[in-house]
């Protein structure tokens, strides 16, 4: 019950805002912790807390803001497009290239490729991000939420850990500025970026000490505390990233494309042939694109915002 919103852009212009009020509302999901996410993954802290705050500072400069991904981003993408060209020609040369396998293949190739300057992922990785972003990895994402514990255990083996532990090594090993011998994308800082976030004064203890050795601000960090921040980095971007642009390429835009999306009680003679909807995305592909996300999301979810004066919290001893 409540006030949905149907404008992207106001939607969007509402989640971006850092300065909205929101309270924190954590689900069952963090009872298999950490199997599933890293502790230190932002969702689970309010936004404008200093730690989510730091967080987002430095994913937005490290990654997403980054020079050399805004301008793949200018001109309605045209550097995007042609870096993804090569491995978008590579996916549609398989013959069933619209299976959900070979699309997360190709997502998380180009993830890789524009986040972290990987130019070849390397098998055995790429075998366990398609598994993570498979139908059924999907389904383990969201399953701690409310399925069995042991069921759980079993699934986050199979779909959910190879690819979560498998590219968090591979950053640390590979994409690290510590360890430039055994480079194979860019040089990231983690321990420094690590830190950045850390040491926001959100995870201190009682006393007051930022997470480090001894507890000193100044101490260099404990490398269970870069590796566990490198981990929050990953599990967004294969949560969110993988899974969250697989489903929108899988199950809102080539049904459509294809000519097979059959919503339910949908009216045959009102839905638009293929080559109607091919036609559309050609003459705007973005406003298409949008449009067949808003009909068909692929991440629902809601945000709760607290009012002015705050909120009380319903759990009894709260």
């Amino acid at each position: 019950n409540g006030l949905y919103v149907g404008s992207y852009d106001y939607v969007r212009s509402l989640i971006l805002d850092a300065k909205r009020e929101r309270s924190l509302s954590l689900g069952s999901v963090a009872l298999s912790l950490p199997r599933s996410f890293s502790p230190l993954t932002p969702a689970f802290f309010s936004t404008g807390s200093p730690y989510h705050s730091a967080w987002r500072t430095v994913f937005f400069r490290e990654f997403t803001r980054r020079a050399d991904v805004q301008a793949m981003l200018a001109d309605d993408a045209a550097g995007l497009a042609a870096v993804a060209a090569p491995y978008i020609r590579e996916w549609l040369a398989v013959g069933d290239f619209h299976t959900r396998e070979h699309v997360s293949a190709c997502i998380f190739r180009l993830l890789a490729r524009i986040l972290f300057g990987i130019e070849t992922v390397p098998q055995s990785l790429l075998a366990a991000a398609q598994a993570f972003g498979s139908s059924m990895g999907a389904f383990t994402a969201v399953a701690p939420a409310w399925a069995h514990s042991l069921l759980c255990g079993k699934l986050q083996a199979s779909y959910g850990e190879p690819a979560r532990y498998g590219l968090s090594s591979y950053l640390l090993e590979h994409c690290n500025a510590a360890k430039p011998a055994a480079l194979k994308g860019r040089p990231f800082d983690w321990a420094a970026m690590a830190a950045e976030c850390l040491r926001s004064g959100a995870l201190a203890d009682d006393e007051g000490h930022r997470p480090g050795s001894g507890g000193h601000a100044d101490a260099p960090l404990d490398p269970a505390h870069v590796r566990s921040y490198v981990q929050s980095v990953v599990d967004g971007l294969l949560f969110a990233g993988l899974i969250g642009t697989s489903t929108l390429v899988d199950t809102s835009a080539l049904p459509r494309l294809r000519g097979v999306y059959k919503p339910e009680g949908g009216r045959p003679e009102t839905l638009l042939s293929a080559a109607e909807h091919l036609a559309l995305y050609r003459q705007r592909p973005r406003p298409w694109l949008l449009e067949a996300v808003r009909l068909q999301p692929p991440v629902m979810s809601s945000s709760k915002v607290t009012p002015a004066g705050g909120t009380r919290c319903p759990f009894r001893g709260a």
